[in-house]
């Protein structure tokens, strides 16, 4: 993975701070827009976040999903099954632990906040993992931040300091994810944290 690990970005990897600094970011209301407009899961879906973190995502979906939350972090996990319990399943440890943790193909994959702490090579992995345990008509969903032309200053300054190093402009993350999927659009927003913010929505579908 490419991100800064020393100095003030070791609290990065504290869930406390990080929930804490989500919080004031107003990362909570986003992550309630985010799945009513951009998520949209149907009942019942089987959903895979990968760099779920403390899945804090999870109360916001709907109560009978099946989900699995997959995060490096082994701190991050356990704040996720102490607060969530059985709602989910959750694993500290690789990606490619996907496909053993649930029997049937995932109907949602989500990358929240992932891809800018991946190298190319690593991007192209990890796409080719998802596309390994989605099902024919399921989706992968990311969101990153993103570098554009006459971009807020307030905007540029949060994300060339975000502890991920591979921030990377709209057409970088389409080129990369559209060698692997055969179907990618791309959204860009302002407008889904308390400070002027810009990020790079993308989903993906295997035609």
């Amino acid at each position: 993975m490419a991100e800064w690990t020393s100095g003030i970005y070791r609290l990065v990897g504290m869930p406390k701070f990080y929930a804490a600094f989500q919080d004031a970011l107003g990362a909570a209301k986003g992550r309630k827009r985010l799945v009513r407009e951009f998520i949209r899961p149907e009942p019942g879906s089987r959903i895979l976040d990968l760099g779920c973190g403390s899945a804090a995502i999870l109360p916001d979906l709907p109560s009978d999903v099946r989900y699995v939350g997959i995060d490096h972090n082994p701190r991050h996990i356990a704040k996720a099954k102490a607060s969530h319990g059985e709602a989910g399943l959750f694993h500290a440890g690789d990606f490619s632990a996907a496909a053993s943790l649930s029997a049937e193909p995932y109907d949602l994959v989500l990358a929240l906040g992932l891809l800018h702490h991946l190298e190319d090579d690593e991007v192209r992995s990890l796409l080719k993992l998802v596309r390994s345990v989605i099902g024919p008509n399921g989706r992968f969903l990311t969101v990153d931040p993103v570098f554009i032309e006459n971009q807020p200053a307030i905007a540029r300054f949060l994300i060339r300091n975000d502890s991920g190093r591979n921030v990377r402009d709209e057409m970088g993350y389409a080129m990369l994810s559209r060698s692997i999927f055969p179907q990618v659009e791309t959204f860009i927003h302002h407008d889904y944290l308390r400070f002027p913010y810009t990020h790079c929505f993308m989903e993906h579908r295997l035609g």
